[in-house]
């Protein structure tokens, strides 16, 4: 069974959904070199406009959280947005309440007592819009990536890490926790793994 549900589904869908990508290069089909050098002035203003919200949106994320297990004992206890993992969150954090039809209130909070995270005094360009709404889901994306966690990799590295155990003692114990027959965590007496000693510290860093 796979560690990673969302990795599944997503293999699953490949073998029955075709995606063609199209790139093109404006380089290579604008000749006149004051287009070319109007469209990457355009390019590079709404990277500098867009790198610094994103940024601030994700200081303000962590700020959100920080001060929702602020002075909670137990982690059950915390009450977390329920939208926080939504593209429009993201897009408010990076770009504020003001102009939302539906403001989210952490966020508002947020910007009221962190108003250094609220970068209004970047410019907006036309049809950004586009920009803030990939952007906010690729961040989410990089983010949920990040909260996964392979319990197997963990597990290993906790065996590998112990102080006390060698080598072939910490890769017996990870083999007996994988549910893997015939180990022994006595030193020099042998023991059959999926695993070599020499392969378990290589592909498992």
């Amino acid at each position: 069974m796979s560690s990673r549900p969302d990795r599944a589904l997503k293999l699953s869908r490949r073998s029955t959904t075709r995606e063609t990508v199209v790139k093109c290069y404006l380089t290579s089909l604008i000749v006149d070199n004051v287009n070319k050098r109007a469209i990457r002035e355009a390019i590079d203003a709404r990277v500098r406009s867009y790198a610094p919200r994103l940024r601030a949106a994700s200081l303000g994320l962590n700020y959100i959280v920080k001060q929702a297990f602020d002075g909670v004992d137990d982690v059950l206890d915390v009450s977390v947005p329920e939208r926080l993992f939504e593209t429009t969150f993201v897009r408010q954090l990076m770009l504020g309440t003001a102009d939302a039809v539906k403001p989210e209130v952490p966020v508002k909070k947020m910007h009221q007592e962190r108003p250094d995270l609220l970068r209004d005094d970047l410019p907006r360009y036309e049809g950004d819009r586009n920009i803030y709404s990939a952007g906010a889901q690729l961040y989410l994306t990089n983010v949920k990536n990040h909260l996964v966690t392979n319990l197997e990799r963990f597990m290993i590295r906790v065996c590998k890490a112990h102080p006390l155990w060698t080598p072939h003692q910490a890769i017996a114990v990870a083999s007996k926790i994988r549910g893997y027959h015939g180990c022994s965590i006595v030193p020099g007496k042998p023991f059959f793994l999926k695993y070599t000693v020499l392969a378990f510290y290589r592909n498992f860093p």
